[in-house]
């Protein structure tokens, strides 16, 4: 729980514009905007479940953090109508220790999350059938009751518009990507492809950290990867040890899941990032106003769920053009990998006119031809 803590006062600056409302108790006869929700224990109340290994430098808990103040702010909640618990992923016992600890504290909506969630998230709402439900996914669906959804997003887009930016950076043409266990290819081929966009000779060198979360293993395969050549770093891996590395060695970093260009003001180039506060505002709205509805979310860019951060000035000259054309490719309804595709074996897994499904993109066990693992 100290981590939370760490995050909550980190996000101090953010949660300070979140609207307190007035201090008379409101006329529930009177229906009161969304917005001039006060701070009542007795009013809605949010539970949020994080995972209990992860770090408080792990940039997917700051972002859900984020969204979460973002999503107060948005609705006029304050954080006392916010419910923090933690739980080890696959620890069932720890995991419905949480959730009773946010259903005692009232709350009628729960957010779980972590991907590694879900399974006990659809128990717990089977037992708590007038609580709201909603668990993080990887994209997969899972058949839950009606007080059960799953919330998840294309980040694969932002890597694909980072990938220009590496593109366009690398002086070597070869450009390192730093991966936890079990990844979504998605992520790094998306990437590659973006790569190819605009350097078509570049490489791409892909070395897996082995774990899902371990800054020290993370920052030896960046190591590695500098000593083989590679100018510039990527990672989907969630601590910001690579990119620390790349400054280290005077060479440029693309981050994932924040900005960091305070602290890597010599290498950062630009970074994929959630706004998850698109999707808690949305459900935690519907839910106060009795309108919720369950069901699999999957969002993008074209909803504002991920984005990329602005280039920064390490970036080249005509980095922000390449990749608003690349952007607006994308929000015209052409994917990613809606494109020839060749993998790094010289086999066709996409014809020149193809369309990968929303399940192909989920299921990849392909790599882009211009990848190479270590």
């Amino acid at each position: 729980m100290k981590k939370i803590i760490a995050l909550i006062l980190a996000l101090a600056f953010v949660l300070a514009f979140a609207a307190c409302g007035p201090e008379e108790p409101v006329d529930v006869e009177e229906e009161p905007n969304i917005g001039e929700i006060v701070s009542n224990e007795n009013l809605f109340r949010v539970g949020v479940i994080y995972n209990a290994e992860a770090a408080s430098m792990d940039a997917d808990v700051l972002a859900h953090e984020t969204g979460i103040a973002a999503m107060c702010d948005s609705l006029g909640l304050s954080d006392d109508q916010i419910v923090r618990a933690e739980a080890k992923v696959g620890e069932v016992q720890a995991l419905q220790e949480a959730v009773e600890s946010c259903v005692n504290e009232g709350c009628g909506l729960i957010f779980g999350t972590d991907r590694g969630f879900a399974p006990a998230m659809v128990k717990a709402a089977l037992e708590y059938p007038d609580v709201i439900f909603a668990s993080v996914t990887d994209g997969e669906e899972y058949n839950g009751p009606e007080n059960f959804s799953t919330y998840s997003g294309k980040i694969y887009q932002a890597f694909y518009l980072e990938g220009v930016a590496a593109g366009m950076k690398t002086e070597s043409g070869v450009v390192g990507f730093v991966a936890p266990v079990e990844a979504p290819l998605s992520d790094i081929n998306a990437f590659a492809i973006g790569l190819s966009r605009v350097n078509p000779e570049a490489v791409l060198l892909v070395k897996y950290s082995g774990e899902r979360f371990e800054p020290e293993l993370e920052r030896q395969a960046a190591a590695a990867l500098l000593d083989m050549g590679c100018d510039v770093i990527a990672q989907s891996c969630t601590s910001p040890v690579p990119g620390q590395e790349a400054e280290i060695r005077e060479v440029w970093a693309c981050g994932y899941g924040a900005e960091v260009v305070n602290e890597l003001p010599d290498a950062y180039l630009t970074a994929p990032i959630w706004n998850w506060g698109v999707y808690y505002t949305r459900v935690t709205k519907a839910a106060m106003e009795h309108s919720y509805q369950g069901g699999d979310y999957y969002g993008g860019m074209e909803d504002g769920l991920v984005a990329l951060v602005t280039p920064s000035k390490n970036c080249v000259k005509g980095t922000s053009g390449e990749i608003n054309a690349a952007k607006t490719e994308l929000l015209a309804g052409t994917d990613v990998f809606d494109r020839e595709i060749v993998d790094n074996n010289g086999d066709i897994i996409n014809p020149e006119d193809g369309i990968l499904s929303r399940d192909e993109i989920l299921n990849m066990d392909w790599y882009y031809r211009n990848i190479e693992l270590w």
